[in-house]
């Protein structure tokens, strides 16, 4: 689970500590990464404007072990107040006691399940990142549904490794004071992964906004959150939960299956719950489109057989024509980045 950034605040008003600066990702610097990797978070992509969906998205599920406690302790609750009230034969006085002290025991866990229940459940359905290429501006949606406009070029970008136990990184915005040391304000881009996914990741964002490869870059995304406008259903919380990049995890199946159906209904309860983010007019203003943009990918452009996808069993032709069309896009990625930064990259 990510904690910072939603269920813990990220620290500020402090200098940059030595991993971020060690781990800093610089605009008009190329990361030596293989793949461009869009892990699934892009939400629209066009020649103008590329958004993207928080680090929290992907694990809208992670409420259900605390809902389950909370409704597990409601049951309990209920319990001990039916028994006091109906079964035990202690005098009133001794039953008022034992209400008022169990009830004390409860509020804690109470709280505790509660806090990160309401984290998710009636906040926001997601919290998009918007990066105008044109105007090279960010716009990020704050967990309090404000919106943080800042240019491109003044985020300090850095890999960071997340807390607990799970070998899990992300990529952290800092918006620095003028000393260009001190900490004001920190956002995450929507990735929560490994080390190497998230370089690769960030390489895919910093081409977008410093590249001229929008359209080679639009030719890796194979299915787009259809969380634009709207909530998403119950099927794509539980497709984007189980998609599989293998048959070989078929494997895992009767393991996945089971829980990816169960994180999928907390996951649905966040969007069913969740205000839909709205972007304010100026922003809109800012990122509209060209209407004759060759480049314009979003939900609408989903495979119309996504469960095939979901499952890794396409036609072998379907596949292949895929992965030849992805692998075209990257190489020429790659070349571009060659011919103007030199092939040591």
């Amino acid at each position: 689970m990510s904690v910072y950034g939603l269920y813990q605040p990220y620290k500020v008003n402090r200098p940059l500590n030595r991993s971020e600066k060690h781990h800093r990702l610089h605009q008009g610097r190329p990361a030596k990464v293989r793949f461009f990797n869009n892990e699934q978070s892009v939400i629209r992509i066009n020649s103008t404007y590329l958004e993207t969906v928080d680090k929290f998205h992907k694990g809208g599920g992670d409420t259900g072990l605390f809902a389950l406690l909370f409704f597990m302790l409601v049951s309990i609750h209920l319990y001990v107040l039916y028994h006091c009230f109906f079964v035990s034969e202690k005098e009133t006085k001794d039953k008022i006691i034992d209400i008022v002290i169990s009830s004390l025991v409860m509020s804690f866990f109470y709280f505790l399940s509660g806090y990160f229940l309401l984290k998710q459940w009636f906040k926001w359905t997601h919290y998009p990142i918007r990066f105008n290429r044109k105007s090279k501006m960010v716009y990020v949606f704050r967990t309090n549904g404000s919106v943080l406009t800042v240019p491109w070029q003044d985020i300090y970008f850095t890999q960071d490794k997340e807390p607990g136990i799970l070998n899990d990184w992300s990529i952290r915005g800092h918006i620095l004071d003028s000393d260009g040391e001190t900490v004001l304000e920190t956002f995450s881009l929507g990735v929560c992964t490994d080390k190497s996914t998230t370089l690769e990741y960030w390489e895919f964002i910093r081409c977008y906004m410093e590249e001229d490869v929008v359209p080679e870059l639009a030719e890796l995304i194979m299915f787009c959150p259809p969380a634009e406008d709207r909530k998403e259903g119950f099927i794509f919380c539980w497709q984007n939960l189980l998609y599989m990049g293998s048959r070989l995890e078929w494997l895992l199946l009767p393991l996945t299956l089971p829980l990816s159906l169960e994180a999928s209904v907390w996951r649905y309860i966040t969007c069913v719950t969740g205000k839909i983010p709205r972007w304010p007019r100026e922003v809109l203003d800012a990122c509209r489109p060209d209407p004759a943009d060759p480049v314009s990918i979003s939900a609408a452009n989903n495979p119309e057989k996504m469960w095939r996808l979901v499952f890794a069993n396409e036609p072998r032709d379907v596949w292949q024509e895929r992965y030849d069309r992805m692998d075209a896009a990257t190489n020429k990625i790659h070349a571009v980045l060659a011919k103007r930064y030199g092939h040591h990259i």
